[in-house]
């Protein structure tokens, strides 16, 4: 029985040996016959990056609110202009510039994004809430001042957006998708 212990734990042992002479050897050799290099050439990759020029858009929602005061002989009118909208920041890879170097043992591709566009505000919705202290008549608003609260309302939101990053986020959200699909095909990225 001790014999047999003895044995296994031999056998078990030159096994664990052979395996790490194994690793040893592939791993000094470049694992020889073992190891695949894949090589893509620069054709192939501008033809895969035309074929994932998509656009990248960055969604920013929110809602702003603007105040107006008016008063005249008839008293004190304020109102309230809520907006409830989206702005998109959208980078159009189909515009970028990029040069593609296989030179040396990292291959790189050097690539510069076009500018960052914030679009005009979508809006959801939009509420107006009127207060009067007049005792004659209810409030009312011009087209020029509803117009006016509206300009300012699409203003501040846009501005909430910038102030969010949205800007910084589709570039970045850009260059992640193109630094890993890169990435993936064996390549260094490079922003310019």
């Amino acid at each position: 029985m001790l014999r047999r212990t003895v044995s296994l734990a031999l056998a078990a042992l030159a096994g664990a040996v052979i395996v790490l002479a194994a690793i040893w050897l592939f791993s000094r050799a470049g694992a020889g016959w073992f190891q695949a290099e894949t090589r893509t050439d620069s054709t192939t990759i501008v033809e895969q990056i035309r074929m994932i020029a998509k656009l990248q858009a960055v969604e920013y929602h929110g809602t702003t609110t603007v105040k107006l005061q008016k008063e005249d002989w008839k008293g004190k009118n304020s109102a309230i202009y809520l907006l409830e909208g989206t702005v998109v920041a959208t980078v159009d890879l189909q515009k970028m510039t990029f040069e593609v170097s296989n030179a040396g043992p990292q291959r790189t591709v050097r690539i510069a994004l076009p500018p960052v566009v914030v679009e005009d505000v979508m809006v959801n919705r939009f509420e107006i809430i009127m207060s009067c202290a007049s005792f004659l008549t209810a409030p009312e608003l011009s087209d020029q001042d509803r117009n006016q609260l509206h300009r300012e309302a699409l203003i501040g939101l846009k501005a909430a957006a910038n102030q969010y990053g949205v800007r910084e986020r589709a570039l970045r959200q850009a260059q992640d998708y193109l630094a890993t699909f890169l990435a993936a095909l064996g390549y260094k990225v490079a922003f310019a």
